[in-house]
């Protein structure tokens, strides 16, 4: 199968959406399919990166309009390679663009959301649907695809909010390499991170946005090495000065350590793994988002659950999807650093507890593997080939 993977944004830029797209590109390629990265921008600067199949980056055009330039770009691409589907990872721009272009040149399209482009949550300004303009782009794309996957339960209910029918929406979770999270890292964490070694590690991975509730996970910390002095909290992403400065005026630098994002390790097999290298001595790790639609499926509690952390996270939709209380995690309350930092405590003084939580949470993510997930995203494109060549015969 030629398969044409389509976004606007790549790594090394770190998200969700561009890690789930170097996982399906990878695991296609080892089940023997042709497939192919379109899209990004910025060939100039990155066009040393590779990667182990075909990634096509654009250049910038200027004097015309964005959405006028990715047309054009997708419609030479689609021209060149031929390709048997084209699966576009959110709604806009690049849901959209493909929605533009495929009656013309007679491809089936699926798209995936992966969060911002597909909720709304107005209290905290989060959502492109909030402007109109990309709203009404977002349901022309949805409306002309053939099918939408949904990478969690909240995340099909917001899609159901377009009016797109149910039967268009396919459930397909995220994934993690196991692989990559097993595999022992000889690397000194305690040095990087500059801590002392026995340091039980807390951490958290995401991009800073109010919805991730970093201010209540400090918060937590803060009450919680008051009867733990060896708690330490790694946050990995992209930071704000609001909460490195919170860290500051709390005095909590020792405790308190902000990694920035961490790269994908490329294809050499000398390249050091930091993220698995810290995720391998972590006891446990928090998602702290205080909103409902602000996690989708969380790839990174789904890594940590992989890496043999034990999870704590708080009751929203897309935590719910992979977490049963007090069996694979523990659920608590958003927006509440007491009962946070009481159930950091608890899990740290009860080894029983610690051994049961990382063996379930083991068990859960071995059912996400890479490799399955693929296989159902492949057995999508084979229906959605399908009902394409009938519609054009």
């Amino acid at each position: 199968m030629k398969i044409m993977l389509y976004v606007n944004s790549y790594l090394p830029t770190i998200g969700g959406r561009e890690l789930v797209v170097h996982q399906l590109a990878k695991s296609y390629q080892e089940l023997g399919h042709n497939v192919r990265v379109v899209g990004p921008g910025c060939w100039w600067k990155h066009r040393k990166i590779k990667f182990q199949y075909p990634l096509h980056r654009w250049p910038r055009l200027p004097f015309i309009t964005r959405d006028f330039a990715w047309t054009i770009q997708l419609i030479l691409a689609v021209t060149i390679y031929r390709p048997d589907i084209v699966h576009a990872h959110s709604t806009y721009p690049t849901g959209y663009i493909a929605a533009r272009i495929k009656k013309i040149l007679k491809f089936p399209l699926i798209i995936t959301p992966h969060g911002e482009d597909i909720h709304v949550i107005p209290e905290i300004n989060f959502g492109q649907r909030l402007d109109p303009v990309q709203d009404k782009k977002i349901h022309y794309g949805l409306e002309a695809a053939g099918y939408i996957t949904a990478i969690s339960d909240s995340v099909a209910k917001s899609i159901l909010t377009t009016n797109v029918p149910e039967d268009k929406i396919i459930p397909i979770p995220n994934g993690v390499d196991l692989k990559r999270f097993q595999k022992h890292q000889s690397f000194d964490i305690y040095d990087y991170l500059r801590v002392p070694s026995d340091s039980q590690l807390v951490v958290t991975i995401g991009n800073y946005h109010p919805r991730k509730g970093h201010e209540i996970l400090i918060e937590s910390i803060k009450e919680a090495i008051k009867k733990n002095q060896d708690i330490r909290l790694v946050i990995i992403g992209r930071t704000s000065e609001k909460i490195i400065n919170k860290v500051s005026n709390e005095n909590l630098e020792p405790y308190v350590k902000f990694t920035g994002p961490l790269a994908v390790p490329g294809n050499e097999t000398k390249s050091v793994d930091i993220l698995a290298a810290i995720l391998n001595h972590a006891k446990l790790y928090i998602s702290s988002s205080i909103n409902e639609g602000a996690e989708g499926m969380s790839l990174a509690l789904l890594e940590s659950m992989g890496a043999g952390l034990c999870a704590i996270v708080t009751d929203i939709s897309g935590n719910r999807d992979l977490i049963e209380n007090n069996e694979n995690g523990l659920i608590v309350p958003p927006n509440s650093p007491k009962a946070l930092a009481e159930t950091i405590v608890k899990v740290f003084d009860d080894v029983k507890l610690q051994a049961k939580l990382k063996k379930k949470g083991f068990e859960t993510a071995q059912k996400y593997d890479w490799l399955e997930i693929s296989k159902k995203y492949l057995d999508l494109y084979k229906i959605a080939i399908s009902e394409c060549l009938k519609g054009y015969n």
